[in-house]
């Protein structure tokens, strides 16, 4: 299992880290990253295109597109509405990525933001994912602390909590894919087969399958 780099944060009700334009040079690295806004909040979209021209991005842009998720009117088989809308636009993403063949994606929800982690900390972490066979990569989450890592890249085989910043590459797309739709129509409330979160979606396939390299 391949990578823990806490580098990305979510927005929450204390001051933003330090952003820095070395975290271009990995968003440069990846074929392409979408950014997960709703419709409905503008606002967000504004504050994320705030946080990506700190460190030279202008958005969107031939490399980072938007998409645009709509709120679900039911809940279906997810235990809420928001739940179901978060898998629901995690899961199109990688669709999309399928698509058009892409080798690798960067997933962004609109809630990140930068951390200041230095030109040299970028570049072992550059030629570590460069010089790696790796399925999934996690760049920005709530949990696990920093105290509990080292890095660069780190193998973590506990869970993990937030998407809000993270890469799948391109042979593991389309598995990822046929496990959330499987999940999807499975049975409700059913911890190891039933609809769950984007964040337990990644963390079962994860736990479960061994030979997955995160």
């Amino acid at each position: 299992l391949w990578g823990l780099i806490h580098c990305g944060t979510s927005k929450g009700p204390g001051p933003l880290a330090p952003e820095t334009k070395t975290m271009k040079r990995l968003i440069d690295a990846f074929d392409r990253a979408y950014i997960i806004n709703l419709s409905e909040r503008p606002d967000r979209r504004q504050e994320v295109e705030q946080d990506f021209q700190q460190i030279g991005l202008s958005i969107p842009d031939d490399k980072v597109h938007y998409y645009t998720a709509t709120r679900p009117t039911e809940r279906a088989q997810f235990h809420s509405i928001g739940a179901r809308g978060v898998f629901t636009s995690h899961r199109n993403i990688l669709e999309l990525a399928v698509k058009d063949r892409l080798r690798n994606v960067l997933v962004f929800e609109d809630d990140v933001s930068f951390r200041d982690v230095g030109e040299r900390f970028i570049a072992r972490l550059l030629a570590q994912i460069s010089g790696q066979e790796w399925d999934l990569l996690y760049f920005g989450y709530a949990s696990p602390l920093d105290e509990q890592l080292s890095g660069p890249l780190l193998p973590w085989k506990d869970i993990t909590l937030g998407t809000h910043f993270y890469a799948v590459n391109g042979p593991f797309m389309a598995r990822m894919l046929d496990y959330m739709r499987e999940s999807e129509a499975g049975p409700p409330g059913d911890a190891d087969h039933g609809p769950t979160s984007a964040d337990g979606i990644y963390n079962r396939v994860r736990l479960r399958h061994a030979d997955v390299r995160v």
